[in-house]
């Protein structure tokens, strides 16, 4: 019984640490897609008239994505 409460508690300590992770980079994405940031690259132009803001909006979803998933990949526990 020792020995489970072992693999009981390190399962916990993993799952905290994780959901801590994602809570902080919710929190993160959240921030960057309020609104002083979104004003500021939608005035922002790249060479052929296309918005920066569209470019960000892709290149957060991806790497917020890239992150959860090297957040949860390893499922040993």
């Amino acid at each position: 019984m020792f020995c489970y409460l072992k693999i009981k508690d390190f399962f916990n300590l993993c799952f905290m640490k994780r959901l801590e992770k994602t809570i902080v980079l919710t929190i993160l994405f959240l921030l960057l897609v309020n609104f002083p940031f979104v004003a500021i690259l939608d005035e922002l132009k790249l060479t052929n008239n296309v918005p920066v803001l569209y470019l960000f909006f892709y290149i957060l979803w991806a790497l917020l994505i890239g992150l959860y998933y090297f957040i949860y990949k390893n499922n040993k526990t």
